[in-house]
């Protein structure tokens, strides 16, 4: 049968040949590294993928929502509960740790420790996460480790993974378990436009969150839960892609680049174009 550990393959049809992977009696972890693909998948298993390295434009989609473009960054996570369609698509280098449970183990797991077993893991896009950042890191040195891997300290990361996915992305009330809202359709809209007409000037977090009816707090969370990136990042996002456009369609100097990009200097362009970007502003227009 697909994606039973006892049959080693709660990965299915995640390639297991892109990186090293162990099974646990909690569940599985995988370090894999892939080429610039596209695949549609519906685990068997809940899948939590954390991304190592960033990628330019990740097209995902999760369930029968359309697909959604996000830059995303390291340390980025993305819950695929078992059974839930997945699309995604990217056209960079993917580095990351997949963790697999099957669900009747996260129950057990929530049983033993909430004393609940009815639990539901939301499907989640992709959204910064530093504790299963942490987590991925561990996984993927103990994968990789020369000496071979430690069963037992793998079972307790995939473990720790698995209540940290109880605790965040369920409809479970654990402890430090935080409520997550996405902006609503109209909302996002609204700020995707404003920020569109408005990315090269300084725009503050208040400001934003008048144009949603929400405190600056509320409004920061939802819109990294949204767009897969906090606003100052969105907005940086917004300035480069920009830049780039103007270096490779114009004949702009580059000082006037930065201008018109919202950048405060030739330099400052330069540091955040290498920094995000791993080129520079010249590189860019040379092509």
């Amino acid at each position: 049968m697909h994606g039973h550990f006892d049959k080693a393959t709660p990965f299915d049809p995640w390639p297991k040949d892109s990186g090293q992977h162990r099974l646990t009696r909690r569940g599985g972890a995988l370090y894999s590294f892939r080429s610039p693909s596209a695949q549609e998948f519906a685990p068997e298993n809940h899948w939590l993928l954390v991304l190592l390295s960033p990628i330019q434009r990740l097209r995902l989609a999760l369930g029968d929502d359309e697909p959604r473009t996000t830059n995303v960054t390291a340390g980025m996570v993305s819950v695929v509960p078992a059974s839930v369609a997945c699309r995604a698509s990217w056209g960079a280098e993917l580095e990351n740790v997949v963790v697999a449970i099957e669900p009747c183990r996260l129950k057990e797991l929530a049983a033993e420790e909430f004393g609940r077993s009815d639990i539901e893991l939301s499907p989640t896009y992709p959204v910064l996460d530093k504790v299963a950042f942490k987590l991925a890191t561990l996984l993927k040195d103990e994968l990789q480790a020369p000496a071979g891997s430690n069963e037992l300290f793998l079972e307790s990361l995939v473990t720790l993974m698995g209540l940290h996915a109880l605790r965040t992305y369920s409809n479970l009330n654990g402890p430090k378990r935080r409520v997550r809202a996405s902006l609503s359709a109209s909302a996002t809209g609204r700020v995707k436009a404003y920020l569109q007409e408005n990315f090269r000037r300084k725009v503050t977090i208040p400001e934003l969150a008048a144009l949603c009816g929400l405190s600056s707090g509320h409004f920061s969370e939802a819109f990294a839960r949204t767009f897969g990136l906090p606003p100052h990042r969105y907005v940086l996002e917004l300035r480069l892609e920009h830049a780039e456009r103007l270096l490779r369609e114009t004949d702009t100097p580059i000082p006037e680049v930065a201008f018109l990009s919202g950048f405060s200097s030739q330099s400052h362009l330069t540091h955040m174009m290498r920094a995000h970007r791993g080129k520079t502003p010249n590189k860019v227009r040379a092509g």
